[in-house]
């Protein structure tokens, strides 16, 4: 998992530990407290993260917890003494953790997170297909036919607006 540590995410653990306390101290790194983002995981199956997993405790911080199935995951860690390792940020490069938003070009994830439930994700969803023409463009011949309809569809409309233009215009 990539521990996320750069976001300040001290609010949410207090969300999770007011519903689940916990005497363990939450572990830092450079003064932040260590959060790992749950968008690429691997885990062994000496870790055991997720045969703590129980429904019923999901169920419970549902909506009431931010990010409640990553921030679960991180209190589970916390609780049973588990040993995580990060990720280098390649591996899960999320658009809003770039320097620049072609950084994460030179990933080998792009985790589209963002809204997460929320109603609307068209920016996300923007930047995914834009990406896809980005990697795919030259050689999708799917796109290649759409690019070719979008064309003409473009020539067609600039003809029409022409002729109506000079109809008024005379």
């Amino acid at each position: 998992m990539f521990d996320e540590g750069a976001r300040d995410r001290s609010k949410t653990i207090a969300e999770i530990l007011k519903v689940f306390p916990c005497n363990k101290p939450w572990p830092t790194h450079n003064e932040t407290a260590v959060y790992y983002n749950a968008g690429v995981m691997l885990c062994s199956k000496e870790a055991s993260l997720l045969e703590f997993v129980n429904i019923n405790e999901l169920q419970k911080i549902y909506k009431k917890v931010s990010l409640f199935e990553q921030t679960y995951f991180n209190y589970l860690l916390v609780k049973h003494d588990l040993i995580a390792e990060s990720i280098a940020q390649a591996y899960n490069q999320m658009v809003g953790f770039c320097q620049q938003p072609e950084d994460r070009f030179n990933a080998y994830f792009i985790h589209y997170a963002g809204k997460g439930y929320a109603k609307n994700t068209e920016g996300r969803s923007r930047t995914a297909i834009q990406d896809y023409i980005h990697f795919y463009g030259n050689t999708d011949p799917w796109l290649t036919k759409l690019r070719h309809k979008l064309k003409f569809a473009k020539f067609v409309a600039k003809n029409r607006l022409r002729r109506l233009r000079r109809k008024f215009t005379h």
